[in-house]
């Protein structure tokens, strides 16, 4: 009787145990899931701004003739920048407990300040008239710019993994 009273209570406390550790596991993946999804959803909004302004640019009357109206490059430039700077913000607002979401969070907070500063100072440049300096900050702008393809592979491929 001791012992079949000693082994319930042993299958109860090992259940409980799984139980706790597979909520814990359970919880934990959620909670990448939701960071993850936080993370993702500021860089998409990024892209979806930065589309929006290159397609209305591109719609505008003047967009085969950038001779035309240079206005139309220079406020679209600037409005990059602008959501750069807006992306870059809401990622640095973004707080995770999870190392590695806060890596990516801080390489995109590097990337979108890069970008932000590369386009100003190609608008700054073109303004100018500098072209010496114009094809550098275009140079910064693409370096900066080709880091994102990389980091989105790499973070889909951190958050399709649920554990």
């Amino acid at each position: 009787m001791v012992c079949s009273l000693f082994r319930l209570r042993r299958g109860i406390w090992l259940t409980l145990t799984i139980a706790a550790v597979a909520f814990l596991v359970i919880s934990c993946s959620e909670g990448k899931v939701s960071q993850c999804n936080q993370l993702i959803s500021v860089a998409n909004e990024a892209v979806a701004q930065v589309q929006s302004v290159t397609q209305s640019t591109a719609a505008s009357p003047d967009a085969g003739n950038s001779t035309t109206n240079p206005a139309n490059n220079v406020g679209a430039m600037n409005r990059i920048a602008a959501a750069a700077d807006q992306a870059r913000g809401e990622m640095e607002a973004l707080e995770f407990g999870d190392q590695r979401l806060t890596e990516f969070k801080s390489r995109f907070v590097a990337m979108y300040s890069e970008i932000s500063g590369a386009t100003r100072e190609l608008v700054s440049s073109a303004t100018a008239s500098n072209s010496q300096a114009a094809q550098q900050a275009f140079n910064s702008l693409k370096t900066a710019t080709d880091k994102e393809a990389p980091l989105v592979e790499e973070v889909n491929r951190y958050c399709a993994n649920p554990q």
